[in-house]
């Protein structure tokens, strides 16, 4: 099939799940992006029967069921520990949350960079805009807890995984995996729009330097990506820890994340290092710092 074609798809399924108020329509929308991501694959002429490939499928389709017998029922249920559960366990496989999360980096090593970016940005959207949508509507205080030590899992399982991963397209599916657990820090404290976006300009910007082979935008790219400052991902984890502290969650949430954070750069770092041993004096790398300094401004003006 086309790849125009099936992005169309991609981007009309994606605005009717953000669009709409019905569960059922958004989980149906999560099928849809689900099996134009698997025709994409296929365009770019791998086999969509390979172990990790079948592995995500099936994954996501489990997810997907639990949370369409989720929706079904729930007007038989109260709201409390069991249909709770299920929600976040069908969420939890979809966005590769720790303990959910065995299917990401398999997936992502086999992916081309530009399917890493489509796995990593528009397919995380639904799932997220859901789970906001529950720890909207929910009354357990316990929810937002069990979110926080979710994304605190998520956290040190992507820093422990970036470690032993020899590729970058291993360390951006660690990376995901951790960076999901920052977006849960984000979704509990208001402040998803914002860590989402930044999170996602930030890896555009790595795998147009990667699309284009300029060793110094994956360096600066990437240096970006892990969190140090002057770069736009920094200001967003310190504005979601400053929310969660402001709104008087436990103290050790802030320290373990910071701990996690600073542990990660092991293996940021290490590929960064290397992009910078093979890289040259490029336009495209000022170019890059531009665009990640202009957003640093324009955020820090809306949310600051």
């Amino acid at each position: 099939m086309n790849m125009f074609f099936l992005t169309v798809i991609l981007l009309m399924s994606l605005l009717v799940g953000l669009s709409t108020g019905n569960s059922i329509v958004m989980v149906l929308s999560m099928e849809i992006s689900l099996f134009t991501f698997i025709f994409m694959i296929y365009n770019f002429k791998l086999t969509i029967y390979s172990s990790p490939s079948v592995k995500y499928f099936l994954s996501q389709t489990v997810g997907s069921m639990v949370l369409l017998l989720y929706i079904l029922t729930q007007d038989l249920l109260e709201t409390g520990f069991f249909s709770t559960s299920m929600v976040l366990f069908g969420l939890s496989i979809k966005l590769g949350i720790f303990p959910l999360h065995f299917w990401v980096v398999p997936t992502s090593v086999q992916l081309p960079f530009s399917m890493i970016g489509v796995l990593g940005i528009p397919m995380k959207l639904l799932p997220l805009m859901m789970l906001f949508s529950e720890l909207q509507n929910n009354i357990l205080w316990g929810l937002s807890i069990t979110i926080l030590y979710l994304g605190l899992g998520s956290m040190f399982m992507g820093m422990f995984l970036g470690i032993k991963q020899r590729s970058l397209r291993g360390v951006l599916g660690a990376s995901s995996v951790s960076h999901t657990g920052w977006l849960l820090f984000a979704l509990t404290s208001m402040n998803i729009l914002m860590y989402f976006s930044l999170y996602a300009l930030t890896l555009i910007c790595l795998l147009w330097g990667m699309s284009l082979m300029d060793s110094s935008v994956c360096a600066i790219s990437l240096y970006a990506l892990s969190g140090l400052p002057p770069f736009p991902v920094f200001f967003g984890k310190i504005m979601v820890l400053l929310t969660l502290f402001n709104l008087n969650f436990p103290l050790h949430f802030m320290v373990f994340a910071l701990l996690s954070a600073v542990l990660s750069l092991i293996y940021y770092l290490k590929f960064m290092f290397i992009f910078l041993l093979s890289s040259t004096t490029s336009s495209k790398a000022a170019f890059t710092l531009l665009i990640l300094f202009i957003s640093n401004m324009m955020w820090l003006t809306v949310f600051g």
